[in-house]
């Protein structure tokens, strides 16, 4: 089986442009105004997945979407990044990388997605697994903001929180205020070793020595798109 992707089409989100200037018509000597050009934003390209068996019957399995942090076309170079985004999230199968720093770039991109994964997956504090998803993220900074609120004055302050496996947790104030620092203290654990495997990437000197980057503990390969 080959997974294969196919742009189908691209939008473009202008975050700033260029202040509208006034030119001058070199044939008439006449003034006029130079519309604002767009300079910053993002660009979502839509993507169409497929498959190919080994009878080279193509196969579509999906759409999906592919956002990249600069204004572009869909050119050789949005084609590569577009494949390792891909490639990241097991759509497509990773490419051979071109050089040595394409394949720092190539593994770059899996780390971090490693890395914001195991970031979101969940911690522990009092023994007990907390989630750690955006909107867990959120809860926890309103809830303790709420504590350290009580503690100033002096009021008494308690919550039940359900955790991660779905038992009831009863936290005293402060409790309530360390649960942040143990959610800080473990997204600082896994960028570290990000940051760790990033200097070991730049002081790579072969493909090779590349590919033995890898993050402890975490599989590396690419699941097939089904």
């Amino acid at each position: 089986m080959k997974n294969q992707f196919r742009v189908i089409n691209w939008t473009k989100d202008v975050t700033q442009y260029t202040q509208a200037t006034t030119g001058v018509d070199p044939e008439t000597n006449e003034e006029y105004e130079v519309a604002p050009q767009p300079i910053a934003g993002t660009t979502t390209f839509r993507i169409e997945l497929s498959t190919v068996d080994m009878n080279g019957v193509n196969m579509i399995v999906g759409t999906t979407y592919v956002t990249l942090d600069r204004l572009t076309e869909y050119t050789a170079e949005a084609k590569l990044e577009i494949t390792d985004k891909l490639a990241v999230l097991g759509l497509v199968d990773p490419r051979e990388p071109t050089d040595l720093e394409d394949a720092k770039q190539q593994r770059w991109a899996r780390i971090v997605a490693i890395r914001d994964g195991l970031e979101g997956e969940g911690f522990t504090y009092l023994n007990k697994p907390f989630d750690s998803d955006e909107r867990s993220i959120l809860r926890i900074g309103i809830t303790a903001q709420a504590a350290m609120a009580a503690a100033l004055t002096g009021a008494d302050f308690s919550v039940d929180w359900t955790c991660a496996d779905n038992s009831i947790l009863s936290m005293t104030r402060d409790q309530v205020v360390g649960l942040p620092v143990a959610l800080a203290a473990h997204a600082n654990e896994i960028h570290l070793q990000a940051r760790n495997l990033k200097v070991a990437l730049d002081n790579a000197g072969s493909i090779a020595e590349v590919q033995l980057v890898q993050w402890p503990g975490v599989e590396y390969e690419v699941h097939e798109a089904v």
